[in-house]
């Protein structure tokens, strides 16, 4: 009786342990969320826009952009961009007249010769999307250029009409950035938008064949310009049966380099009949691509490619395991990669560019119950975004960067 009691206190106290560490069923500590502040979903100042028509996607983007605890929201659906404290103050606004009404929140204008610190300032845009904050709390936000300054490629088959509008911090128009620098040809489709620690826009482009990224000094001037194929890419296992896909490319925040997400696929051949029955997945990388002498090299490999077991009937098929996607990679260059577990739940995985596993936790997001989602990491390897339900928009985050902290601590 004795041993059995011991056993079952032990039993108890195992339990109690796991219960109270965080722990998930899966063995890791959960990373956990927090709610900074609410948005209202409409049309007033300090509210986001995510109205939809049932059964389309969003026709606008809407973008979170954090820096030194300031929140910077694009609301493509309004055409504004608001600025928040981290407590949801609103305190800045640019904003389209024609699709917005006069602000009630914030002083349109000066009076008196008053200074504000609160203040909304009107601008034509078009359709804004990706943004950005410079270290001078100068705004860079895409935008669409007037239906008469469409630019069609006869070659590629597609029309150009993005920019990136260059905006002090008071809202005042610096210029505008295309594919030559200022007041350049407009952009393919913009996939995303990056900043440097030395003020460089990065303006990562797609088009149906190919990406094509421009780099600009902090002027305005264009730095790199180059186009990325799935032809032309490195091929680490050297099977030329193999094809690589590009997943993502994020921009170096210290030097001249992107990194270049491949996943590589190879054709499943049926024994029986000779012909190809399906695709499989056999790896997925990131390499380094240093714009200066146009190389690229290997710096993971993603781990991910394991096959599942799923029982179907009478028989036992092998599936694909889930795959990790890049998040991001912080100005200290830690890898964040996230993939799904089940419902409402992900992975996250941090490795260094030796491969090193830095952490590991699960973050639960509530996608049966959103209406609207978009995270991303900062430099610092903050986790943060916009989750939204069919009320409310919650600007989040997960403080993933004192995982970084610690890895520094021990070195």
């Amino acid at each position: 009786m004795i041993r059995i009691n011991k056993l079952y206190y032990g039993l108890l106290a195992l339990a109690v342990l796991y219960v109270f560490s965080g722990c998930t069923k899966s063995g890791l500590s959960e990373l956990k969320k927090k709610n900074l502040f609410s948005l209202n979903i409409g049309k007033i100042d300090n509210a986001i826009d995510l109205f939809q028509i049932p059964g389309k996607g969003f026709a606008a983007k809407n973008r979170v952009y954090m820096r030194n605890g300031i929140f910077y929201i694009s609301n493509g659906n309004s055409n504004k961009l608001m600025e928040f404290t981290s407590y949801g103050d609103l305190i800045f606004m640019l904003y389209d007249p024609l699709m917005n009404s006069k602000p009630v929140l914030l002083d349109s204008g000066l009076s008196g010769g008053e200074k504000t610190t609160r203040r909304a300032v009107a601008y034509n845009f078009h359709q804004i999307g990706e943004v950005v904050v410079d270290s001078n709390n100068s705004i860079w936000v895409e935008d669409v250029v007037s239906r008469d300054k469409y630019v069609k490629d006869k070659k590629r088959n597609i029309v150009l009409k993005k920019v990136v509008r260059h905006f002090s911090r008071e809202g005042e128009l610096i210029n505008y950035i295309g594919q030559e620098g200022i007041g350049g040809t407009p952009f393919p489709y913009i996939e995303n938008l990056y900043i440097t620690v030395h003020d460089e826009p990065v303006v990562v482009t797609r088009t149906p064949l190919e990406w094509d990224i421009f780099w600009f000094y902090s002027s305005g001037e264009l730095k790199y310009h180059i186009k990325i194929d799935n032809r032309h890419l490195p091929n680490p296992s050297g099977d030329n049966a193999r094809k690589g896909e590009i997943g993502k490319i994020v921009a170096d925040y210290n030097d001249s380099i992107l990194y270049v997400a491949v996943s590589y696929f190879k054709d499943i051949i049926d024994p029986s009949t000779h012909t190809r029955s399906g695709v499989k997945k056999t790896g997925s990388y990131i390499f380094s691509l240093d714009l200066r002498d146009k190389l690229y090299k290997e710096l993971i490999k993603i781990p991910g490619t394991e096959q599942l077991k799923e029982v179907v009937g009478t028989k036992e098929l092998k599936i694909p395991g889930p795959s990790y996607e890049l998040m991001g990679i912080t100005k200290n260059r830690f890898i964040f990669l996230l993939r799904n577990e089940g419902v409402n739940k992900y992975r996250l995985l941090i490795k260094d560019f030796s491969g090193k596993t830095i952490g590991m936790r699960i973050m639960t997001i509530e996608d049966t119950a959103l209406y609207f989602k978009y995270i991303t990491v900062d430099p610092s390897g903050i986790i943060y975004g916009i989750l939204a339900d069919d009320k409310e928009a919650h600007i989040v985050w997960w403080r993933s960067d004192k995982l970084l902290k610690k890895d520094e601590e021990n070195k």
